[in-house]
């Protein structure tokens, strides 16, 4: 059944069908339309524009326009980006994104490692540069960057998310240099594309009961990778999140640690309140490059296997990603910490309403004690013969 402009507002999450490749594309709020068309036997899908700005018989109008395009043998995509590029070509000494994204890298190499270096340009030529590269900075707008992560949104979710980030801190270089002007059209913009169900997937985790006899075993052990475990741990952060952390990141002054959104799951960046011993373990490291948690290998940080062998030294049966679902469960069953404190403390994206309402804020106060009891529990010999009982069931 065709749509109509009423009923097409009515619609619920999903994609829907008008006919000749128009689709309203529905995720909560966010209504847009889109352009499904095939070309060389793979799938695209070509933005025109969103529900609230563009009406039905203008978005059947681009889509026959497209329809056009593509019989005449052009890619409607490629053919946007070119005219973009070309209209742009006005403002004179314009910087493209390319060499933006060169003079972002060039301003880090010091600070990063070769191997993270080389992993940002090789993410940045596979699948920015195709559509954002011969595109003068000031000129990229939502839309344009939606085209590029478009075709690895859903495919190949966490890359298109890493990607998101630079474009976002390129757009914020190039702000700063003074070749652009006014937001970042890349704040926000994964609002604008398909919602995705993370497929969940169970790590081994410690019982919370076992916390102190593991830490104190961990204690034992010499070596950076331990300190970065101890590190992980105290935060309830993620594996690469540790170790890949630089000292750039910590505030000592406000005992706090920015994470930044490349480098955070949900591409949004992060700050965990970081506990007395987290800065005592911090302080107590050699600062010898950028960063925090060092590998045997010179301007390195520790290898990606580095802390779960660590772990399973002592718990061949744990993982390091487990000590999250280790907090989460103790928080949960023995404090009365709310339940989007605990879910803020995780970096969790938010689901429903109430989690979108406090996304505009981080609780960071509210989480300072939180970490704290974590770290007080984790340290705290448990009375000889004494059980735990949840607040819940008191």
């Amino acid at each position: 059944m065709k749509l109509s402009q009423t009923r097409a507002a009515k619609l619920p999450d999903g994609r829907h069908h008008d006919g000749l490749g128009l689709y309203l594309l529905v995720r909560g709020e966010n209504r847009s339309w889109e352009f499904r068309y095939d070309r060389f036997g793979k799938a695209h899908w070509m933005g025109l524009g969103r529900f609230a700005d563009v009406s039905l018989e203008d978005a059947r109008n681009a889509a026959r326009a497209a329809r056009n395009k593509i019989r005449e043998g052009f890619d409607p995509i490629a053919e946007r980006a070119a005219i973009r590029a070309e209209n742009s070509k006005a403002s004179a000494g314009a910087k493209l994104f390319r060499y933006a994204a060169d003079e972002y890298v060039k301003s880090n190499a010091t600070e990063w490692s070769e191997d993270h270096k080389t992993d940002t340009l090789k993410r940045l030529e596979l699948y920015a540069f195709p559509t954002l590269g011969s595109l003068p900075v000031r000129s990229i707008d939502k839309a344009v960057i939606i085209d590029a992560l478009r075709p690895i949104w859903e495919t190949k979710h966490a890359t298109a998310r890493m990607v998101l980030g630079l474009v976002s801190k390129v757009l914020d270089y190039s702000k700063a240099s003074g070749w652009t002007v006014g937001d970042n059209p890349a704040s926000l913009i994964h609002h604008a594309l398909p919602r995705l169900k993370a497929k969940s997937k169970n790590r081994p985790a410690l019982p919370y009961g076992e916390m102190y006899a593991f830490m104190k075993k961990l204690a034992a052990v010499e070596g950076v990778a331990a300190r970065a475990v101890e590190f992980a741990v105290l935060t309830a952060s993620r594996t690469d999140e540790t170790r890949l952390a630089v000292w750039d990141e910590i505030d000592f002054e406000n005992k706090r640690w920015n994470i930044p959104a490349d480098r955070m799951k949900m591409g949004k960046p992060h700050s965990v309140p970081l506990s007395p011993r987290a800065l005592e373990l911090l302080k107590a490291l050699p600062k010898e490059g950028a960063f925090i948690f060092m590998g045997s290998k010179a301007g390195e940080p520790l290898g990606d296997k580095a802390l779960l062998n660590t772990v399973q030294s002592i718990r061949p049966d744990v993982t390091t990603h487990g000590f999250r679902s280790t907090f989460r469960t103790w928080a949960g069953e023995t404090t009365s910490f709310a339940r989007d404190v605990l879910e803020m403390a995780l970096a969790h994206d938010e689901n429903g309403e109430t989690e979108k309402a406090y996304a505009r804020v981080d609780l960071f106060a509210k989480r300072v004690p939180l970490m704290a009891a974590w770290e007080r529990f984790c340290y705290s010999s448990p009375a000889k013969g004494a059980t735990v009982t949840p607040i819940r069931a008191a």
